[in-house]
């Protein structure tokens, strides 16, 4: 309306509970994601300590939860001065947690031998990621994982200079040389219904273009 209640305190209530049910929604949603850590084992130098701190971190929660859920058998009707303290209590056990998980999950990252690895670091996590908490360190690790894969692109590009002149021939043991392959070893097989990849090397690698890094 045009004009503003002039009895706001007939909707106090109504506001009141859609505020508890946020609150509620946020638990629900937390509690979610910190139950993936369940069985999650990091490998690494630092995996098994690593590991035996998110077993740990889900302790935490599960008290922090408990604490929540003993306060207020029923939050949606528990009066404010009872529901509050205790909720407050809970968001602040949840942020302490979300600094630690931060530092164990850089550690991870800093840690993995390879783009492979991050990336499975990532798929892992990705539950977590979504905390805002987190999404600082994330921004690092998005970066470097970045870096490491134009790097590997690097590589693969020096490797396919390296190689397109004098390619290796692999005669599968037949004592041929890359000139005594028949057609019918040359033929290409559809891969993915996209395209065909031959056999012998030297045209899979001249089939292949430059790519600009």
């Amino acid at each position: 309306p045009d004009r503003p209640w002039r009895t706001p305190q007939v909707f106090r209530p109504l506001d009141m509970f859609l505020e508890r049910c946020h609150d509620q929604l946020h638990v629900s949603r937390t509690a979610a994601q910190y139950e993936t850590l369940h069985g999650v084992e990091l490998g690494g130098q630092s995996g098994r300590a690593l590991s035996a701190r998110l077993v740990q971190l889900s302790a935490a929660f599960a008290s922090a939860r408990s604490a929540l859920s003993s306060s207020s058998p029923d939050p949606l009707a528990a009066p404010a001065e009872t529901f509050d303290p205790a909720f407050c209590a809970f968001r602040a056990a949840v942020k302490s947690l979300d600094r630690q998980l931060a530092c164990i999950i850089g550690q991870a990252f800093d840690e993995a031998q390879s783009s492979e690895a991050a990336l499975a670091l990532l798929e892992v996590f990705e539950p977590l990621l979504e905390r805002e908490f987190l999404q600082a360190e994330l921004e690092r690790v998005h970066i470097a994982l970045l870096a490491d894969y134009a790097a590997d692109l690097q590589q693969v590009r020096a490797i396919f200079d390296a190689t397109t002149d004098d390619p290796a021939c692999d005669t599968g043991g037949r004592g041929e040389d890359c000139e005594g392959h028949s057609q019918g070893d040359t033929a290409s097989e559809p891969v993915g219904g996209l395209f065909a990849l031959p056999t012998q090397s030297s045209q899979l690698l001249r089939a292949v273009p430059h790519a600009r890094l």
